[in-house]
């Protein structure tokens, strides 16, 4: 069996009877205060959708060569996996809570935590609170996992600059794709190459000592209309008399 799809209200599941699982599917499971998924050797990939948590959110999987979980709900449950589970570094989210703020940011390095090396991070954002960069910073003291490829997308065309801080903070990804409007990504410009020249500075920067770790910036822009990517030089990117709110594809490779 190459894969599977269960629409349940459960607790725990047992897929031992299916030593050639590779793929499972768990959809609309109903009002269940932790998923369990029994051992298994052979699950790669793991999706749960449409799933009612109660709280506490646990999400527990004992299989040690799993690569690839996506989640999508309103919120971030807690992940626990096999301590084998070294192969596991391919997380998605898709977020439909509107309330993110730095507590989700927390439960997300928790996710994180799972391992140090990660090959993608998906987000799927739709709306954000301010961020509470302060607090995140003095709750939250972990070693930042290393993302090779950090997409995000923001569909909500409302100011939340203090994300695009958190994000930066919490992921130091080698690329970061994003789609979101362009005031946005005006933003993230601006704050990526203040990071940059404030690396250059001889200035200390004791508060915020990942400024001195960004050594380069390349921005790249998706031209629609002939399907295909630019690059663009960052200093000269500028709001101007467009629609700020217009959405726009970009993606930057970043030298930490």
């Amino acid at each position: 069996m190459g894969g599977n799809s269960l629409s349940n209200s459960l607790e725990e599941l047992d897929i031992a009877e299916y030593p050639n699982l590779k793929s499972l599917e768990l959809s609309g499971l109903s009002y269940s205060r932790r998923v369990n998924i029994g051992r298994s050797e052979s699950l790669r990939d793991l999706k749960i959708n449409n799933v009612l948590f109660l709280y506490p959110q646990k999400i527990e999987v004992d299989a040690p060569n799993l690569v690839s979980l996506e989640y999508e709900g309103d919120d971030i449950p807690q992940l626990k996996l096999a301590k084998e589970s070294s192969k596991f570094n391919n997380l998605t989210l898709n977020s439909r809570i509107y309330t993110l703020n730095d507590e989700w940011f927390c439960r997300l390095m928790e996710s994180l935590s799972n391992s140090t090396s990660w090959s993608q991070v998906s987000l799927h954002i739709y709306s954000c609170d301010e961020i509470n960069m302060g607090h995140l910073k003095q709750h939250y003291r972990v070693a930042t996992p290393k993302v090779d490829v950090l997409d995000v997308i923001i569909e909500s065309r409302v100011d939340f600059p203090t994300f695009v801080d958190a994000l930066l903070w919490c992921f130091h990804p080698r690329r970061l794709n994003i789609s979101s409007s362009f005031k946005m990504i005006i933003y993230l410009i601006n704050r990526l190459l203040y990071m940059k020249n404030s690396s250059h500075s001889t200035d200390s920067h004791g508060n915020e000592p990942q400024l001195s770790q960004l050594k380069e910036v390349k921005a790249y822009k998706f031209d629609g209309k002939n399907e295909s990517w630019h690059p663009v030089k960052p200093e000269s990117m500028k709001l101007k008399a467009r629609d700020p709110n217009e959405m726009e594809k970009f993606y930057f490779l970043l030298n930490w």
